[in-house]
């Protein structure tokens, strides 16, 4: 979804939230999107890689990567398939990585040191 924008008038118009503190001040605040629903990808693990096997989308506010493999799995924030040497994290197995709130639209690619080890279980939040 895209950013949006709504007109306020004073007086009429759309309702802007704020915590009325003890001083009697109005403080705007923002508050982050949560989660609504969650989906897991379970990838079984491939040198061949896979390129943007998560998807960018603007919907998605949580991000999880959990090796279930007994192989060393690299990612990668983009559309490029990732190595060893080329990796943004590598997982051994049983690690976990939580992926930044300002990173969790991006398109994210996979790889791994071995084929059909296992599996990354790739966890998924999405707002509507």
């Amino acid at each position: 979804m895209a950013d949006s924008v709504i007109p306020i008038t004073a007086g009429s118009g759309s309702d802007v939230k704020t915590f009325f503190d003890a001083a009697s001040d109005h403080i705007q605040y923002v508050r982050p999107h949560t989660a609504t629903a969650s989906v897991l990808d379970a990838w079984t693990t491939a040198t061949a890689g896979a390129a943007s096997r998560v998807a960018a989308d603007e919907t998605r506010v949580a991000l999880t990567f959990k090796n279930t493999s007994t192989a060393t799995v690299w990612i990668r924030p983009d559309a490029t398939i990732p190595t060893a040497a080329t990796c943004y994290e590598s997982l051994l197995s049983g690690e976990t990585y939580e992926v930044p709130e300002r990173w969790v639209e991006l398109a994210w690619s996979v790889g791994s040191s071995a084929s059909g080890a296992g599996v990354l279980n790739i966890w998924k939040g999405t707002a509507a």
